[in-house]
């Protein structure tokens, strides 16, 4: 790989030519898909410097240095085990704040029942300092 051009589009995400490397993720932005992990891997399969991988994949060297550091280094990469390994850790259910805390809870409900918004809920939250993270989106 190293001294060779690649055509334009080639191995980025969305390019239409089938390689999908990246993949649009939710609100994080784009992730590695199956396919860039694999080109990953080939790429230490032959050598290549990670930053000549990361060009080829039209990202940051970080981020493929992060990911054959998370599957186990260059000689222990396995791209569909950190495929799986990374779908698992995206996939953890999260606790919702107003079902694990029955004041903030209870401060809501009075709130919605009044008819405020959110934002308004929010803000009024903070103001009052009843919760140290108040958040509107969850509302």
């Amino acid at each position: 790989m190293v001294g060779t051009t690649r055509p334009a589009g080639r191995g980025r995400g969305g390019s239409g030519d089938g390689f999908e490397v990246m993949v649009r993720g939710t609100g994080h932005g784009r992730r590695l898909g199956a396919q860039g992990r694999g080109a990953i891997a080939a790429g230490l399969a032959r050598g290549d410097s990670l930053a000549s991988i990361a060009r080829f994949l039209g990202v940051a060297v970080s981020t493929v240095s992060r990911e054959v550091a998370a599957g186990g280094g260059r000689q222990a990469y396995d791209p569909q085990a950190r495929h799986a390994q990374a779908r698992a850790a995206r996939a953890r259910p999260k606790a919702r704040v107003l079902d694990s805390n029955d004041q903030l809870r209870a401060l809501v409900v009075q709130g919605l029942r009044q008819r405020w918004s959110p934002q308004q809920i929010s803000r009024r939250l903070a103001a009052d300092r009843a919760c140290s993270m108040v958040c509107v989106s969850p509302l």
